[in-house]
C-alpha cells in the first residue's frame, strides 16, 4: 500500500518515514477489516503490534465493555474509604485496582457522572490507562510542571492531586473550548494550583520565561487505543493521518525540550498503540538530541504491561525504546496507552 507523503511532513520526520508508513495489504487483512468494521492497513499493523494474529483480532473485536470503567478518588477533598461507602450504599459495585486512589466501578445504577458526588469533586471520571503515566512518574510537591496538551484537565488535576495542590501547575491547551472545560474541571475538583492557558505548545518556549522540572506530554494523536470505546476511529485515520500526528508529536517534544530544566523528567504518552506515534517519535528525538537528554525506566512500572518494540514495518528503532510502556487493552483492559519517561541530561 504505496503512501505519498506530503514534503512538509517528509521534512519534518526522518529518512525512515517512507518507508515506515508504507504497508503490505494482502488480501486476508482485507477480509479481516470487513469482518471488524476497520481499515485494511489497520489490520496489518495490528498484526505486528501485537504478540500474535489471534491477539490483533482480540483487539479488533474488543467493545466498550471489555474496557474497564474507572474513578480517579479526589484525594484533595476525601478519601477512597468515603466515596466506596457513599458510592456502595447507592448500589455501586465497586473493586480496587492497583492505582491507590482508583476504583474499578462494575456495575453503576446510574451514571458515574450524575451523582451528586461527582458534582462535589470528590471523584473524576477518569479511564484505569489514562491514570498510569502520571502516577508511575509520581510527580512531587515544589516541582515545578508544565501540561503542554493539558485539556479537559484529568493528568493537571491529578498532577496537584500528587503535589497536595501545592505548587503552579502550567497547564497549556490549544482550543478554547477545552480549556473551558479543563477550568471547570479544576473548579468542581477544588484544584486551585492549576494556571490554565491558551497556547500552542510549541509556542510555549518563546513566550514563557520559566523551565520545569516535571513535563508532561499527552500528545494529540489519532487515539487508536480508544478503538474499543469508539467506533468512529475505525475508518477515519489514514497513514497521512499518522505521518501528521508523529510530525505534530516531534515539533511538542522538541517545544519540551526547550522548556526542560536540567535533570527534568519528561512524560511523553499517547492513547494510540501506533508505534508510528510513540516508538518512532522517541526515537527521532533521541537521534538527534542524544546528548541532551536520554529515555529512562519509570520510576514504577504497571503490574500489567508490555515493553516498547523496537523493530516495525521494516523499520528499526532506537534501541532505548525498549524501555517504553505499553498498555495493550487485550491484556491490560484498559484504554491502550504508550508511555516514554526522558531526562534531560546534567551537564
Amino acid at each position: 500500500m504505496p503512501v505519498k507523503l506530503p514534503p512538509d511532513i517528509l521534512r519534518c520526520l526522518d529518512h525512515r518515514a517512507e518507508t515506515l508508513f508504507a504497508y503490505s495489504v494482502e488480501e486476508r487483512h482485507r477480509k479481516i477489516a470487513d469482518r471488524y468494521d476497520v481499515l485494511p492497513y489497520m489490520v496489518a499493523r495490528y498484526e505486528e503490534i501485537f504478540d500474535t494474529v489471534e491477539e490483533a483480532i482480540e483487539f479488533l473485536a474488543m467493545k466498550p465493555k471489555d474496557i474497564l470503567r474507572a474513578i480517579r478518588v479526589n484525594t484533595l477533598r476525601t478519601s477512597k474509604d468515603v466515596v466506596r461507602e457513599v458510592l456502595e450504599n447507592k448500589g455501586f459495585v465497586l473493586e480496587d485496582y492497583w492505582i491507590p486512589y482508583t476504583l474499578i466501578v462494575i456495575e453503576e445504577p446510574l451514571s458515574v457522572g450524575a451523582t451528586h458526588e461527582y458534582m462535589q469533586g470528590l471523584y473524576y471520571n477518569q479511564g484505569a490507562g489514562s491514570q498510569v503515566p502520571v502516577y508511575i512518574t509520581d510527580p512531587k510537591p515544589l516541582q515545578h510542571v508544565i501540561d503542554l496538551a493539558a485539556a479537559p484537565g484529568g493528568k493537571a488535576t491529578q498532577i496537584a492531586q500528587h503535589q497536595r495542590d501545592t505548587t503552579p501547575i502550567i497547564a497549556l491547551d490549544i482550543s478554547p473550548r477545552r480549556l473551558a472545560s479543563l477550568k471547570n474541571n479544576a473548579n468542581r475538583l477544588g484544584v486551585k494550583s492549576i494556571v490554565a492557558l491558551l497556547m500552542d505548545a510549541r509556542e510555549a518556549p518563546r513566550k514563557l520565561k520559566q523551565k520545569f522540572d516535571y513535563i508532561l506530554l499527552d500528545a494529540p494523536c489519532t487515539g487508536e487505543g480508544l478503538l474499543p470505546l469508539d467506533p468512529r476511529r475505525r475508518k477515519t485515520r489514514t497513514p497521512i493521518d499518522l505521518a501528521d500526528r508523529a510530525c505534530l508529536q516531534k515539533q511538542m517534544l522538541e517545544a519540551a525540550l526547550k522548556l526542560a530544566k536540567e535533570g527534568a523528567l519528561i512524560v511523553y504518552t499517547t492513547c494510540s498503540i501506533a508505534p508510528e506515534e510513540n516508538e518512532y517519535v522517541i526515537s527521532i528525538i533521541l537521534d538527534k538530541y542524544g546528548d541532551k537528554v536520554d529515555l529512562v525506566d519509570p520510576p514504577i512500572k504497571p503490574p500489567i504491561y508490555n515493553r516498547g518494540i523496537e523493530e516495525y514495518n521494516g523499520v528499526s528503532f532506537n534501541s532505548k525504546v525498549r524501555r517504553c510502556i505499553r498498555l495493550h487493552p487485550t491484556r491490560t483492559r484498559t484504554e491502550g496507552f504508550v508511555i516514554c519517561v526522558l531526562r534531560t541530561r546534567k551537564t
